[in-house]
């Protein structure tokens, strides 16, 4: 079980002029559609939890060799929980009208939960 984090945002200071002055300002601030938003200030993740199982038998062949059989299931619910979002809110570029180009990709899902997935392990030691 994960509690959801905090996310916030990364933005370009809202001042041209400042931000060719001083080149650090790009795209390092907390500033987001103009507005200066707090660190981790735009939400949490949802809470997410997973479930796995697991089943397995150990055969015994010969003095010291054994054969083992395993069957593993990660997140058998299939749950596709947004773990991290894209937090860049402008593209650190200028319009010609003086306000920042907001980057189309914000706040779009990056990662999700890994979908459901089955391994089957056969392992013989000798």
């Amino acid at each position: 079980m994960t509690k959801g984090a905090p996310y916030g945002c990364f933005g370009t200071y809202p001042n041209a002029a400042a931000v060719q002055a001083n080149p650090n300002l790009a795209s390092v601030t907390h500033y987001c559609n103009g507005a200066l938003v707090p660190l981790n200030g735009l939400g949490r993740y949802p809470f997410s939890w997973q479930w796995d199982l697991g089943v397995g038998y150990a055969w015994a062949m010969a003095s010291h060799h054994t054969l083992d059989l395993s069957l593993n299931v990660t997140n058998v619910t299939n749950r596709q929980t947004v773990r991290t979002r894209y937090v860049s809110a402008d593209t650190g570029n200028f319009a010609a009208n003086g306000l920042l180009m907001p980057d189309p990709s914000f706040l779009t899902v990056t990662v999700l939960l890994a979908p459901r997935a089955t391994n089957l392990v056969v392992r013989y030691t000798f």
